[in-house]
């Protein structure tokens, strides 16, 4: 499975360096660390999965996510936020899943690791 991770913070993109190869069968792709970046990354790197923090693009997140939709409909697209009221994934159109960035890193493999044996 292939993964981009689009996300701001170094820390962050790191962590999931260190804890995604955990799972058999992952490749990770790419990195953005800006909106700017994040569809264009998209196109160029042709992910199965994304890992987006869900602050990368502010008020324009929603029209992201759609239009990286339209282009690869079957792509995953996992929200990420350290901010506890963004935890409800279902109010963020587009997302197929949301993680906390607190949350410990078993769970996090856990959570990703039922996309991978979808694929």
């Amino acid at each position: 499975m292939r993964i981009l991770l689009a996300d701001p913070q170094l820390r962050i993109r790191k962590t999931m360096r260190l804890i995604l190869p955990r799972i058999s069968g992952i490749e990770i792709v790419g990195e953005i660390t800006s909106d700017a970046d994040l569809v264009p990354g998209v196109r160029s790197t042709k992910p199965n999965l994304i890992l987006l923090d869900v602050d990368l693009s502010g008020a324009q997140l929603e029209m992201r996510i759609a239009q990286i939709r339209c282009e690869m409909p079957r792509v995953i697209i996992v929200g990420l936020s350290g901010k506890h009221e963004s935890g409800c994934g279902g109010r963020i159109d587009g997302l197929d899943e949301f993680i906390s960035k607190s949350e410990p890193a078993d769970k996090v493999l856990m959570i990703l690791k039922k996309y991978t044996q979808r694929s």
